[in-house]
């Protein structure tokens, strides 16, 4: 990815529980979902965190000069719903309507989280908006 971005201003936000195993932050270069009534997996970089339950979303691939801008959640102790979206419009959302609804803006630059059989929790890193 070549998005600059002020190392300094970069911060973290998390949602969801603590169940599950930690997965380190990743910068995205493909991502899709794995869904039913809550989110069952996120898919960075062709590598699956959390199960193998639900439909699964097709996959975006990040051009060069494009980021994540917008992060749509809906949460509680595991992340029910995610609905991502890139500076160039491309966007991919699945899971249900349950848990508490929160939105990330900003130059976001990875993704971490736990997860086991579901997505447990969903750790966005950038500097937001």
């Amino acid at each position: 990815m070549t998005v600059s971005v002020d190392i300094q201003k970069l911060r973290t936000q998390t949602f969801g529980g603590g169940g599950g195993g930690a997965f380190l932050q990743t910068g995205i270069r493909t991502l899709a979902l794995r869904h039913g009534s809550l989110v069952d997996a996120i898919i960075i970089n062709d590598t699956r965190y959390g199960g193998s339950g639900g439909a699964q979303t097709s996959t975006i691939t990040l051009a060069a000069d494009e980021y994540i801008t917008r992060v749509e959640i809906r949460h509680g102790s595991l992340v029910d719903r995610l609905k991502i979206t890139t500076n160039k419009g491309q966007s991919i959302e699945g899971g249900g309507g349950g848990g508490t609804a929160s939105t990330v803006t900003g130059t976001i630059v990875s993704l971490g989280g736990r997860s086991g059989s579901l997505l447990d929790r969903i750790d966005i890193e950038g500097v937001f908006s």
